[in-house]
């Protein structure tokens, strides 16, 4: 298992957002840290994550259906494998 960071482009998403009183989400990037076996399991992990920050942090209606457009609005930018776990 290997620690992923995971840099989201946010451009689609950012505006809404912050209209929803998502104060925290005003970059056009957004950063996740995951443990994953591989690159695609740390996407697809990092993308879920991402979405439970969101919702965790602003949980009205409006924040809601942003979060549900995220697999189509939100775009990988960069990932980089950061360090491999023992185990």
């Amino acid at each position: 298992i290997m620690i992923y960071k995971v840099d989201f482009n946010m451009e689609k998403v950012r505006q809404k957002l912050v209209k929803a009183n998502a104060t925290g989400y005003t970059n056009n990037i957004a950063v996740v840290f995951v443990d994953a076996e591989d690159p695609d399991g740390a996407c697809n992990q990092g993308l879920d994550e991402l979405k439970a920050r969101v919702l965790d942090s602003y949980g009205n209606a409006a924040v809601i259906d942003i979060v549900e457009t995220f697999d189509t609005e939100v775009s990988i930018k960069k990932i980089r494998q950061i360090k491999f776990l023992p185990g």
